[in-house]
């Protein structure tokens, strides 16, 4: 008798963590995926916090209402404003920033650190000041945010971007960068060629791995077909 597929719930803004939909198809064989983003961008400029929270209340709804089995809340911009409703979640999830923090102050502590985050991201020290660490470095990537946003990943344009913004550090003696966003991890080619040796947070695999722990209890993946759903 067929097991019944679970569902992964995935909700994020801005699709700047999309590129987890590569690993969680690619790890789980047989279930199903919706992936729910909210265009903080477009949607939200000059619209209050309020607005923003009830969206996202909405937009989980939807997703628990789908049957979902697991929510990744994949973006940090959600949990730094929208925390009160995830907390009200019945449904086991997994957050971002938890894991992230959580997986370097296990495998990196003390160590030399770089953070690869926009802006607003740093500016809100929302992982900064829990990581435990020897020396951190901010590293401003709002250039690298436009770049993977118009697909010019592996160009002239990507590298050119990529060396202004790791250049500075290239010499700080790092062991490890942590992207705040998933997406940046399509730029592992650009960041390798100016930072060679030093590690980047695999974050994608570090979600799945939970996922896996959580709703297979670490079983191997049963072999099946997989869909995802892309709603916005």
């Amino acid at each position: 008798m067929e097991k019944e597929k679970k569902v992964i719930g995935v909700i994020d803004a801005d699709n700047n963590n999309i590129y987890v939909l590569n690993t969680l198809y690619n790890t789980f064989k047989n279930c199903e995926i919706l992936y729910y983003n909210t265009n903080t961008v477009e949607k939200y400029e000059g619209l209050d916090e309020e607005t923003f929270v009830s969206d996202v209340k909405n937009s989980i709804d939807f997703l628990i209402n789908n049957k979902v089995d697991i929510l990744v809340v994949a973006s940090d911009t959600i949990i730094e404003y929208c925390m009160p409703v995830i907390e009200e979640i019945k449904i086991p999830y997994i957050l971002i920033t938890e894991e992230t923090i959580n997986y370097i102050n296990e495998k990196y502590e003390y160590k030399n650190l770089g953070f690869l985050a926009c802006t607003s991201v740093i500016e809100a020290n929302m992982y900064q000041k829990n990581f435990r660490y020897n020396h951190l470095y901010n590293m401003t990537s709002d250039s690298l945010t436009e770049t993977l946003k118009n697909y010019k990943v592996k160009t002239s344009e990507s590298f050119q971007e990529t060396k202004m913004v790791v250049g500075p550090v290239s010499k700080k003696g790092l062991d490890i960068i942590i992207p705040s966003s998933i997406n940046y991890l399509m730029l592992k080619i650009e960041i390798f060629e100016f930072l060679k040796e030093v590690d980047l947070l695999p974050i994608d695999e570090v979600i799945a791995e939970k996922v896996n722990t959580m709703l297979y209890n670490n079983l191997p993946p049963i072999k099946g077909k997989t869909n995802v759903t892309i709603i916005e």
